[in-house]
């Protein structure tokens, strides 16, 4: 089990990595990590790097969309990281209930993603991302149905890759299980590279639906994306879990 703090401490190999809240001063970090981390992800190489690609808007679409999602999640303390944002997670409770922040910027984001952000994207990645999300939407519907409204949801997990292999990915992905299981409930995720199912199984989840993107473009030549839709049941049937260690101590720390 992780140790959680709330204060940066240099890390020790030795030593279980240490899972904090992200700051609000660390947005902009955090999203650095992101780019690198998605810089060679087969789901964004075929969502951006379209023939009539405008990479630089892109970019921009992506910066600021990553910037407002991640402050929503940090603001809520739904955003962890280890070190000094040496890697991400994001992550959503069950039963989340929205304050009236939550639905003024939620209704803003959807206006901006209707008029604004299609124009920041090239006409075949504007096609692209709309096939994505309806395959998406889909699979999610018929494989979790209601269910997905009762079950914790990995958002975003990424690690620089100047520090991967140093089990950040699993210390922050076990931080959301454990919390996952100590309420009885699920967690769910989608897994943007194939190559990362091992390690998601090695954390109990199992895929459940896969979406494959690119076999209907005639602009994509490379193989199909294939992306995952994993779920990990309670590891305690009973549904009674035990709470994380230091979790209540967590969330009494003040910034």
């Amino acid at each position: 089990m992780a140790c959680i703090t709330n204060k940066t401490k240099a890390l020790d190999p030795e030593q279980p990595p240490i899972v904090r809240r992200l700051r609000l001063d660390e947005v902009v970090k955090a999203l650095r990590v992101m780019e690198a981390a998605i810089k060679n992800d087969p789901l964004h190489h075929y969502l951006r790097d379209t023939p009539d690609a405008n990479k630089g808007f892109y970019r921009r679409r992506f910066q600021f969309e990553g910037t407002v999602v991640t402050a929503l999640a940090t603001r809520k303390h739904l955003a962890w990281t280890i070190g000094d944002v040496f890697a991400l997670m994001m992550y959503e409770p069950a039963d989340k209930v929205e304050d009236t922040l939550d639905m003024i910027i939620g209704r803003i984001m959807l206006l901006y993603g209707k008029n604004i952000s299609p124009r920041l994207l090239s006409k075949g990645q504007a096609r692209r991302l709309a096939t994505m999300g309806t395959k998406m939407n889909q699979a999610i519907d018929d494989t979790l149905g209601d269910r997905k409204k009762t079950m914790y949801r990995l958002a975003d997990l990424a690690t620089h890759p100047d520090f991967q292999r140093r089990g950040y990915g699993s210390a922050l992905t076990k931080f959301v299980t454990e919390k996952a299981d100590a309420h009885g409930r699920a967690t769910w995720l989608m897994s943007s590279n194939i190559l990362n199912t091992g390690f998601y199984n090695s954390l109990g989840f199992i895929t459940k639906a896969e979406i494959a993107l690119g076999s209907e473009d005639p602009d994509w030549c490379e193989p199909p994306v294939v992306v995952s839709l994993m779920v990990r049941e309670v590891s305690d049937k009973s549904g009674h879990g035990t709470e994380p260690a230091n979790e209540k101590d967590a969330m009494l720390v003040e910034y």
